[in-house]
């Protein structure tokens, strides 16, 4: 692996194709841990759907990715073939790899209308193997990117900006229309995947999802917010202030990763030794993170805002006497952590001091989650 500065380039092969391989089971992994947090609980019934949605996205782009990247070290560097992945911070691919695949996407139909048919790279791949006697290196990048190209036609990926998405939901009060807003984002500055889910609700006599005003800037609002460095109060308090017939009633955050690993990663001094003491097999040398932030509103008050004019202003719930949530803007952050079962036991048997908080979930051989407080 290639370094430069903090991220590291994965220039050969086989490190490149154990690292999608990896991820992938990572990330159906998360599709078991949704279940068993909406169990717990932790995750309200309607963001069911909404983690489902994001993750499936989030798979689809790792699979396109894999295509793009899938003839490493099998090339020269002039074709650029080497994914660029954050190793100290994050485990995920840069921030930078998201955006050239969405320009990737914005070209797509004519990338694919200039490359030969499916059909065809496959017959010229047969001809030079029976008889050119030879590997078709050309053509097998050639159908990898193409395999790229109608992923990104084909399916739904996961953007540096998923732009917000608006659910009507069952209306707490009769004067007020409820709704769920959905967004996400590929954080550029932690390069890891948030995703955010806030519960309004709305008075005035216009219908929201018609509205010509206030939801458009709603979502720029939304979009512009939606930084890890930013706390949810902050967030809060700017829709508060901004949007007069929009009140904030919840705010989540939910932040997928870092994904530690023993062959890929460099993060953490104490997962690190965990994981090189494991020496688990290939596949199963990973520790993967997983935090819910959440801010409620606890009531409201009227503030006048000008001389004819008042506002409503919510009054959110974070304790004072707790000083992590006063320091995070949160009334109440939940961390946990994915891994194998044999890391599971390391962590069991050492029990770490800066994990001891964390909700640890072990994967079975037969895939299933068990989870440990």
């Amino acid at each position: 692996m290639y370094q430069k500065r903090d991220h590291f380039e994965l220039d050969e092969a086989e490190a490149s194709r154990r690292y999608f391989q990896k991820f992938d089971g990572i990330l159906r992994h998360l599709f078991n841990l949704i279940e068993s947090e909406a169990e717990q609980k932790k995750i309200r019934q309607h963001e069911v759907e909404i983690f489902r949605k994001y993750l499936g996205n989030i798979v689809n782009t790792f699979t396109a990715l894999s295509y793009k990247y899938l003839m490493t070290e099998q090339l020269s560097d002039a074709y650029g073939r080497n994914l660029e992945m954050d190793r100290v911070n994050s485990g995920f691919p840069v921030y930078s790899e998201i955006l050239k695949m969405a320009n990737d996407a914005m070209q797509v139909s004519n990338y694919l209308s200039s490359l030969p048919k499916r059909t065809a790279i496959m017959e010229d791949m047969i001809r030079e193997i029976l008889s050119e006697n030879k590997e078709p290196v050309n053509l097998q990048y050639a159908m990898a990117q193409r395999t790229y190209y109608e992923i990104l036609a084909e399916e739904k990926m996961f953007w540096a900006q998923n732009h917000p998405c608006l659910t009507w939901a069952m209306s707490r009060d009769y004067q007020r229309n409820s709704f769920v807003v959905d967004w996400a984002i590929y954080d550029s500055q932690t390069n890891l995947p948030v995703i955010y889910t806030m519960e309004i609700e709305v008075s005035g006599s216009e219908p929201f999802m018609k509205d010509q005003e206030d939801w458009p800037r709603l979502q720029s609002y939304l979009l512009a917010q939606s930084m890890s460095s930013l706390k949810l109060l902050t967030i809060g308090q700017g829709i508060d202030k901004d949007f007069e017939n929009v009140h904030p009633m919840s705010l989540r955050r939910f932040t997928l990763g870092p994904m530690h690993s023993r062959h890929f990663t460099k993060q953490n001094v104490v997962i690190d030794s965990i994981l090189e003491d494991t020496k688990a097999p290939v596949g199963e040398d990973w520790i993967f993170g997983w935090t819910i932030e959440t801010l409620l509103t606890k009531n409201s008050k009227v503030e006048r805002t000008g001389i004819f004019r008042r506002q409503e202003i919510q009054l959110f719930d974070i304790d004072s006497m707790d000083t992590e949530m006063v320091e995070l803007g949160a009334t109440s952050i939940e961390r946990s952590i994915v891994t194998p079962l044999s890391v599971y036991q390391t962590i069991r048997e050492r029990n770490p001091v800066s994990l001891r908080d964390f909700r640890k979930y072990a994967v079975n051989p037969n895939g299933g989650l068990l989870s440990y407080s």
